[in-house]
């Protein structure tokens, strides 16, 4: 308000008003974003605990987790398809060598 006054401006009309409502979106967010790293950084249930946790019960190493990952993506090349849609087409083909149903 302090500097509408110091303008000259009046506190009441449509720029004050869209002021205001843009104020109480931004105090939304700062809140938020609080709430956000708040639930990042939790001490035992927090996202970056969970993942910790998470990636003590694997067994490879970070360089064995990225050939899996190379290699998926070159057999997903190496088949025309998308890497997220692997799983069902070798599901398409395990059915069609088992002699289940027709590949598609």
């Amino acid at each position: 308000n302090s500097l509408y006054n110091a303008v000259g401006m009046s506190t009441d009309g449509p720029v004050s008003d869209a002021a205001e409502r843009v104020h109480d979106i931004l105090n939304t967010i700062e809140a938020d974003l609080a709430e956000c790293a708040r639930v990042i950084e939790d001490d035992n249930s927090g996202l970056i605990q969970v993942l910790e946790r998470t990636r003590s019960g694997v067994d490879l190493s970070l360089e064995e987790i990225d050939q899996i990952i190379v290699d998926w993506n070159m057999l997903a090349r190496k088949h025309g398809i998308s890497p997220y849609v692997l799983p069902t087409c070798h599901k398409s083909l395990r059915s069609e060598l088992d002699g289940n149903v027709e590949a598609r």
